[in-house]
Order: structure tokens, then C-alpha cells, then sequence
């Protein structure tokens, strides 16, 4: 075959991966601080400190790191987190061409996939662009009948994150669906069959369950592990962009009236094809549903769910309608409006910071110089790109951080109607053991309210210390982590040891979690009982005097038990 001959699939194979190539290239070369990328440069430095899945003392008084995703930070240990989601990119893009050949629109859809990876990496989601490239390397081999491979490789994708695999499972639900209600005789595409013209078999095809099991268990260990996470915001001009989406997948996804294979006769070839087209066609409808009740009732997805409309529903129509290109083209518009319209708002968000690294420098410094700093928390009112996440963060315990859930599970004051006041923030400061609090001179949206607050004078703020970037205000009399008679005698990222002068019950101000544990530091067969107060704080529940040590222990009683033991009755 002529090099004439094999451009064009060169061309279609290569093209859209190159540009995800130099895209990757790119970015490495200029860095930016991308928001989302700056969680995960805090995880990674928290990896690097020794911490693990089970929990983390440098965020909202105590997290698990595990709950954000069980391999990435210990991924990006090894390369960056900058390095890994370029990498995760252009795995993605390399996919794209395996993805999309049996697709109605393979050279857009090939094209689409890259997009979108290029689209995600522009904001910085390291955990997605992982979990997105696992996931899709499990749906290629199931694709080609590795069935079992496959689906253990969706379940290591819902390990980097667990939306991937549900996306997967959403798009599928109404191919099972519709298999069990016609005696499992719908196919899912093999390998270099037209998404159009599938084979018509007399069996239940394995490779639909293979996906809707594998997402499905994907999306469990997680939970199961480190159970549901804090509400995620979902704002209306958000759904309203998924429902412009959703819409415009739906009428794409509508079989033309006299299209292809239209009135074919049943038990043909066509016939099989249509009920695979008609099947499609829910998928856009039930998403809208999922949306629709996940603004309503609030969730750890919330607003994440508009990556399946911007990144994965678009995809799907490409491999399934065979609507003529303009016309799929005007449907998913609003998709690609709006994916790059916020991939182009971190950009701009990154650009607004010239250097982080010197402009967090200085108070960094400052903060260096402060004594008994261990005892006690930072609240940082950042900067828009939320670097002070990861930068401020190396050198003390910040009372939020960058973990949305978290910070509405914890931080209600900061989300409900007029719950902001200089009563409640005294005592929301007091409450996290907060001893300075650091105001951007150009705060973050979400946190302009708050920094007009402390703006407005508040009596048991004073400022110490300021520059063109910063304000440095001390807390009066704030509240200790660690509260006497106990003594802090040594603390990291990864564990805190404290003296316990007496056998008795100590409150601290830490957050409970199911994996957190207190051991002698003598004899770490002895254990104090660890256990939640009522305002959600930790009790420890000492035997004996002595130094013990407490940390996170990744155990199956933790997994077991769902939350943070109770101690038993004296």
C-alpha cells in the first residue's frame, strides 16, 4: 500500500495525539499554577513526608488523603504531579485511535478524546486525566474480549478516582438495561465492527457486564474504604450548562427520520444497528436526570458531574449518531464552549500570579519565624489559584485547605446565608485552634466575603505584619491543638506525639477518623482508645500516663468498622 493510501489513517491516528504531545509540552515548559493542580502538589509534598492513605494533619484538622484518590499521590512521588497529569494527557490521546475506530465519526471522535484531555489538563486535574487514562485503557480491552483484564483495570481507575469509572457505568446503564429487557441480545461493539452495524448473536454479550461491573466496583472500593465524602457545590449556571448539553447530545443522538438504516426489517443487520442507536439515545436523558437530582440533593460529585457533559457525552454521540458532521457540530457547541471557556479561566486565574514561588515567599518567612507554631492553625484567605494550598502548607497546619467537601463538611459558616458574622468567625476561629489568619490582597472569589470581613476590623484580630501580597493578623488568645495538661512533643504531617500525664479522657482538636490511632510510643502494643466527640473533635481515652503516638493506620478494622470507633463504657 502506497504512502498516499495510509495518510489518511496516519493523519487520523497521529494528528490528534501530537497535539496532545506538544500541548503536554507545553505546559511543562511554562508551569503554571493551576489551581486544581495545586491539591495535588499538596498531597504529593504529603506523600513525600510519609503520609499515607489513612490520614493527613496538614488539612481541616486532619483528613484522609486516601479519599481524594488511593494511588495518585504515591504516583506522583515518583515523576510529579505536573509530569503525571501531562503523562495521563497523552495516554489519553493514545488511546483515542483504538477508541475510536469502530465509531460512526472516528477522525472527530479521535480528536474529541484528545480535546478534552487537553481541556483537563489545562485545569490542572491530575487525579481525573489518571483515572480517565486507566479507565479508558480497560474499556480498549474489553473492546477486544480481555473481559476479566479489562474490568480489574476500571476498578485500578476508580483507585485514582472514582468518577471515571462512574462516568463509564452511567453510559452503559442503558445498554444493560435495554439487554435485559431483550433477553441480553444487545451487543456491545468488538474491536473493528462499526458501531453501526453490529453483529446480530443469540447470547448475552459478557462485555456489557464486564463494564458495568468493573465501574461499578470502581466506584465502591473507594466508598467502601473511605466512605462518602462532604457536599460538592453545584451552581445553577452549571446545571444550566449540562442541560444546554444534555439537550443538544439528546437530539444528536436522535436517529434521523429516513437515516441509515431507518424501516429496516427486523433481525437484519440494520434492525440490530437501530436498537443500538435507539439505546444510545437514553443516555443524554438519564445523565440529565442524574444532574437534575444531584443539584437538588447535595453530594460529593455536585459540580463534578459537568465533566461527563464537557468530556464524555460529546464523545458518545461521535461514536454512536450518524447525524451528518455540521449538524453534530452546532449540537455539541455549547460543550465546547463551555469546557474550554473554564479551561481558559484557569489559565487566566494561573496568569494572574507572576511568580507564586516569590510572592509566597515572604510570608512564608514570616510564618517561619513565629514560635509554638506546631500548636496551632493558619487560616489563609488565597490567592486565586490557590497555591498557599501547597506552598503555605509545607510550613504549617492550614485550618482549611483545597478539598471542597471537606470544607463544606467541616466549614459550614462559609456556605450557608448569612451564617458569616464576627461572632460566628470568632468562634470558628477559636473552634480550629486558628493562631493567625493571612489575607491575599487579591482574594479568591470564594473567599472575598471573608476577607471583607476580617477588612471591615474585627477586636481579637491584630494585624502584625504586612506587604503588597499580604496581610499577617494574630488571633488573641487562640485555642491550642493540643491542650494542657498534655503536652505536643514532636509533630510531621504524618503523626503527632503527645504526653499524656495521666490515665484519663483528653479532648484535641483533631479531626476523628476511622483509621486514626494513639499508641505508647514505648510499647506500641498499648493503645489509648480513639473516638469522635459531639462537636467533632477527637477523644483520647489514655490507660496509662506516657508519650503516645498518633497517626493513621490503614487497618480492616478501620474498613470495617465505617467511622471512628467508640470507646467503651468505663
Amino acid at each position: 500500500m502506497s504512502i498516499l493510501h495510509q495518510s489518511p489513517r496516519f493523519r487520523r491516528a497521529w494528528l490528534p495525539l501530537g497535539t496532545a504531545v506538544v500541548a503536554s509540552i507545553a505546559l511543562l515548559l511554562v508551569s503554571p499554577a493551576l489551581s486544581d493542580l495545586q491539591a495535588a502538589l499538596a498531597r504529593e509534598d504529603a506523600a513525600r513526608s510519609g503520609v499515607g492513605l489513612a490520614y493527613w494533619f496538614g488539612w481541616y484538622g486532619g483528613v484522609s488523603p486516601g479519599s481524594y484518590s488511593l494511588i495518585v499521590p504515591s504516583l506522583s512521588t515518583l515523576i510529579g504531579s505536573l509530569p503525571l497529569l501531562c503523562a495521563a494527557t497523552i495516554g489519553i490521546a493514545a488511546l483515542a485511535y483504538p477508541l475510536s475506530r469502530s465509531a460512526a465519526h472516528p477522525t472527530m471522535l479521535a480528536w474529541a478524546i484528545a480535546g478534552a484531555a487537553v481541556l483537563n489538563m489545562m485545569s490542572g486535574r491530575v487525579a481525573f486525566a489518571v483515572a480517565a487514562a486507566i479507565t479508558l485503557a480497560g474499556v480498549v480491552l474489553i473492546q477486544r474480549r480481555m473481559l476479566v483484564v479489562g474490568a480489574a483495570v476500571l476498578v485500578l481507575g476508580g483507585c485514582a478516582s472514582a468518577l471515571a469509572p462512574a462516568f463509564i457505568g452511567l453510559a452503559v446503564v442503558p445498554f444493560v438495561v435495554r439487554s435485559l429487557h431483550d433477553g441480553g441480545r444487545l451487543v456491545w461493539h468488538h474491536t473493528g465492527v462499526p458501531a453501526a452495524d453490529p453483529p446480530v448473536v443469540s447470547r448475552p454479550d459478557p462485555a456489557l457486564w464486564a463494564l458495568l461491573i468493573g465501574s461499578g466496583i470502581g466506584v465502591l472500593v473507594p466508598f467502601a474504604l473511605f466512605g462518602a465524602p462532604g457536599s460538592q457545590v453545584f451552581p445553577a449556571t452549571t446545571l444550566f450548562w449540562c442541560v444546554l448539553i444534555g439537550v443538544g447530545a439528546w437530539i444528536a443522538l436522535r436517529p434521523e427520520r429516513g437515516g441509515p438504516g431507518a424501516g429496516a426489517p427486523d433481525g437484519d443487520v440494520d434492525s440490530a444497528a437501530n436498537v443500538v442507536r435507539e439505546t444510545a439515545v437514553w443516555i443524554a436523558p438519564l445523565a440529565l436526570a442524574v444532574a437534575l437530582a444531584l443539584f437538588l440533593i447535595p453530594t460529593g460529585i455536585g459540580s463534578n458531574l459537568s465533566r461527563f457533559f464537557c468530556f464524555v457525552l460529546p464523545c458518545l454521540v461521535l461514536y454512536f449518531s450518524r447525524r451528518p458532521v455540521r449538524f453534530l457540530a452546532i449540537a455539541l457547541a455549547p460543550a465546547l464552549v463551555y469546557s474550554v471557556f473554564v479551561a481558559t479561566a484557569d489559565q487566566i486565574a494561573a496568569a494572574d500570579v507572576d511568580d507564586p514561588e516569590i510572592s509566597y515567599a515572604p510570608l512564608v518567612e514570616q510564618l517561619e519565624r513565629i514560635p509554638g507554631m506546631a500548636n496551632h492553625r493558619v487560616e489563609l484567605v488565597d490567592a486565586g489559584t490557590h497555591a498557599g494550598s501547597h506552598m503555605v502548607a509545607k510550613t504549617v497546619k492550614l485550618a482549611r485547605g483545597w478539598e471542597n467537601q471537606s470544607d463544606a463538611r467541616y466549614n459550614p459558616i462559609f456556605y450557608e446565608t448569612d451564617a458569616l458574622t464576627a461572632g460566628s468567625y470568632r468562634l470558628w476561629l477559636s473552634d480550629n485552634a486558628v493562631a493567625y489568619v493571612v489575607v491575599s490582597a487579591a482574594p479568591m472569589r470564594q473567599m472575598k466575603a471573608e476577607a471583607e470581613l476580617i477588612g471591615s476590623g474585627l477586636p481579637y484580630l491584630r494585624r502584625t505584619w504586612s506587604n503588597d501580597d499580604w496581610t499577617l493578623y494574630r488571633v488573641a488568645e487562640p485555642t491550642a491543638i493540643v491542650p494542657e495538661p498534655l503536652r505536643l512533643v514532636e509533630e510531621s504531617p504524618s503523626q503527632m506525639v503527645i504526653e499524656v500525664p495521666a490515665a484519663a479522657s483528653y479532648q484535641i482538636r483533631i479531626r476523628p477518623n476511622r483509621y486514626l490511632t494513639a499508641r505508647d510510643a514505648a510499647d506500641a502494643t498499648i493503645t489509648a482508645c480513639v473516638s469522635a466527640t459531639v462537636d467533632g473533635w477527637t477523644e483520647i481515652r489514655a490507660p496509662a500516663p506516657g508519650r503516645y503516638v498518633l497517626a493513621g493506620d490503614f487497618s480492616w478494622r478501620g474498613v470495617l468498622s465505617g467511622e471512628a470507633a467508640q470507646c467503651p463504657e468505663s
